[in-house]
């Protein structure tokens, strides 16, 4: 069974430097490439950061079912392919996603046994407030400072449904506990394959037979 690890914050609380460490140290598990409208930024990298597209390509995948779920932010689209989704769970490939509350919401819905939610929240208001403003460069992200701050609080309402909080205040530990939970989560016996399973019935078969020899 694969592991959806779906990873939500507030804009500007670093998850996406979070989410690259982890995937960087973690052996199977990788990072899904989810879809955007908006414009590509410093140092991202076409279809690895996002596979980035017009508005209309985007609104006709969009109508032709090609989205798990998709949602306007900050007046840009975003979206998580249904096909790529697919295809993790097919391959039982362990993968880990950025979306918004709604997109784990909805995620959470489709595949309620895969999904592993995470909400990683800034240590202060302040503190993220700081971070946003470091990160404030264009005049367009100036204007979108107010409406970033607006959302701050719909999201933090919404932290309940997440099935793990980290706090990200240092990014060490916060790599550490995000990996810890994926390690967790591979070691539930819901996860074990049918491999494992046939190892532990041999085991107990063999338990049997010594016990019946021991008599």
């Amino acid at each position: 069974m694969s592991i959806l690890l779906v990873v939500a914050a507030p804009s500007g609380v670093g998850k996406t430097t979070v989410v690259e460490q982890v995937v960087k140290r973690t052996p199977g598990l990788i990072q899904s490439v989810s879809y955007t409208t908006r414009a590509m930024r410093a140092g991202e990298q076409p279809n690895k950061s996002y596979t980035f597209m017009s508005e209309h390509d985007f609104t006709e995948k969009a109508k032709q079912g090609g989205f798990i779920e998709y949602a306007s932010v900050y007046s840009s689209l975003y979206g998580t392919g249904k096909a790529d989704i697919a295809e993790y769970i097919k391959k039982q490939q362990d993968v880990v996603l950025v979306l918004d509350w709604q997109g784990a919401r909805q995620l959470k819905i489709l595949y309620p046994q895969e999904v592993v939610s995470v909400f990683l929240f800034p240590p202060s208001i302040g503190v993220l407030l700081k971070r946003l403003q470091n990160r404030t460069r264009s005049e367009a992200e100036q204007k979108a400072l107010p409406e970033r701050l607006a959302a701050v609080a719909k999201d933090l309402s919404h932290a309940d449904v997440f099935d793990y909080w980290i706090v990200n205040d240092e990014l060490e530990q916060s790599v550490q506990s995000l990996c810890n939970i994926y390690h967790a989560e591979c070691l539930r016996k819901q996860r074990i394959s049918q491999q494992k399973k046939q190892w532990l019935e041999e085991l107990l078969e063999d338990a049997g037979q010594n016990s019946q020899l021991s008599q």
